[in-house]
Parts: C-alpha cells; sequence; structure tokens
C-alpha cells in the first residue's frame, strides 16, 4: 500500500518541479482517496477521472506549486488518536491511512480514530 502513494508522491512532485499544470495518473482505490483528500485540503486544484487514469490539476499559488513540498514517511509511522490530536496542524497537512479510509488530520480527529501517516506538507 505504501509503495503506491509514494510513487504517487513522486509522480506529483516531479511534475510540481517540472512546473507542469497537470499530470496523468493510472487510477485505483487508493490514489482516487488520497487525491480526494488533496483536493479537500486545497493542494490540487481539480481532478478528473478518465477511463482508467486519473488527471491531476495542480494548485498554483503565485507561481508556486502548492504540492511541490508533498513528502512521504519512511516506513510505518503508526499514529493513536491522541498523538493525532497532538499534531501542530498550522504549518502542516497530514494524510493518514485509517480504520476508515485515506483521511487527513482534520477527519481523523472528527472520526476519532488512529492510523499510519502516508504523507505530509
Amino acid at each position: 500500500m505504501n509503495s503506491q502513494i509514494i510513487k504517487f508522491r513522486n509522480a506529483v512532485v516531479n511534475a510540481s518541479l517540472a512546473k507542469k499544470s497537470d499530470l496523468e495518473y493510472s487510477s485505483s482505490p487508493l490514489i482516487l482517496d488520497c487525491i480526494s483528500v488533496l483536493y479537500q485540503e486545497g493542494l490540487i486544484q481539480s481532478f478528473v477521472i478518465e477511463d482508467k487514469k486519473v488527471r491531476i490539476i495542480l494548485r498554483n499559488v503565485g507561481g508556486f506549486i502548492a504540492a511541490k513540498d508533498l513528502k512521504a514517511t519512511k516506513g510505518s509511522v503508526i499514529m493513536s488518536f491522541d498523538d493525532i490530536a497532538r499534531l501542530n496542524s498550522k504549518q502542516k497537512m497530514y494524510l493518514f491511512s485509517t480504520s476508515k479510509g485515506i483521511l487527513s488530520r482534520r477527519d481523523c480527529l472528527k472520526a476519532r480514530v488512529g492510523g499510519v501517516l502516508c504523507l505530509y506538507v
């Protein structure tokens, strides 16, 4: 599971560094969940599902691509609900794999669940 997310993250960051405004990526349920959360958090502008691919429009803010600083964790960083609640959310966006699917930090707090940290900015 984590390797799919890391490959997706690498594609997004590489497109950002190449100053591309969009990218196409093969869709899977896990990747679509990640894209939905990134869209809700404002890191991508929009996305369109076409056949077995998804076209992602990257958010460009004043010449800066928002998803450029997207990072993946090395290994499994398992966090309880209490650990997630203590994270500083004002500076970063966190993406977790939980028993309820892929969730942002805010959604984990609402659902009162912990999970494995996948991506962060």
